[in-house]
């Protein structure tokens, strides 16, 4: 990156030598202030660029953390209606454990676009905070927002796994969010439900087990509001500025 000042300094000591030199006339009053002027302008140009570039991810963000709870909510009208396509693995799990009819470990097995659509826009819910609630924290960010992009990698591969990279990417974010002061409460919500859906995933062995379905479907449902909280948040900060910076 070109330092504005250093380019500034070095011009000034060339240029102020070239009356001596015969290069130039006498030095006219003011003659530096459009270089003023000029450096300004570029400061302010680069500014107003990360700012507008800085909005337009929260924008995204949002958005997709809205279309995340939308898809989500369309999952429980997928059991109601007992329609597969409309099923995340999520409520799946679900069904498993409560013996839904239909309802086995080998649903699992079975990629759905909902399942991709829910993990895609995971990442994208999440990279509206980029580069971090509080203090800047990319590389950790980073690792938040692709938990949910190598989940869809795995699961192509493998038929099975990586769909508990949503999971993953909310519990970095989730521990990021409490470290930020201001937003504990949000990161506070989405730590229990990533947390406690974690569990019940690993705790899906086939056979009917009330404690587990109950598990599910309780932060299923705090899942959907963590991520109506965060699309309100990103949402109402594209007109009120940055993403909180104290902590």
């Amino acid at each position: 990156m070109i330092n504005v000042r250093t380019v500034w300094d070095d011009w000034y000591r060339v240029t102020a030598r070239w009356p001596e030199s015969g290069l130039a006339g006498p030095k006219r009053p003011g003659a530096e202030r459009p270089w003023t002027s000029r450096v300004t302008s570029v400061q302010i140009d680069r500014m107003a660029t990360t700012t507008i570039s800085g909005e337009s991810l929260r924008r995204l963000g949002g958005v997709g953390a809205a279309l995340e709870a939308a898809v989500l909510c369309v999952g429980i009208v997928g059991l109601l209606v007992a329609s597969p396509v409309l099923q995340p693995w999520l409520a799946v799990l679900f069904g498993i454990n409560a013996a839904l009819a239909g309802m086995s470990l080998d649903s699992l097995s079975v990629i759905t676009a909902i399942d991709i659509v829910v993990l895609a826009l995971a990442a994208i819910a999440f990279a509206g905070f980029w580069p971090g609630p509080g203090k800047p924290h990319r590389v950790w960010m980073g690792l938040a927002i692709l938990l949910p992009l190598a989940g869809i990698a795995v699961l192509l591969a493998t038929g099975l796994q990586g769909r508990s990279g949503l999971m993953g990417g909310g519990l970095v974010l989730s521990v990021l969010l409490i470290g930020s002061g201001t937003l504990r409460p949000l990161g506070y919500l989405g730590g229990v439900a990533n947390l406690l859906l974690l569990v019940g995933d690993f705790a899906t062995s086939g056979p009917r087990f009330v404690l587990v379905a109950s598990l599910v479907a309780f932060d299923y449902m705090l899942l959907i509001v963590w991520f109506a909280w965060i699309a309100w948040f990103l949402m109402s900060r594209t007109s009120a500025g940055p993403v909180s910076r104290s902590g």
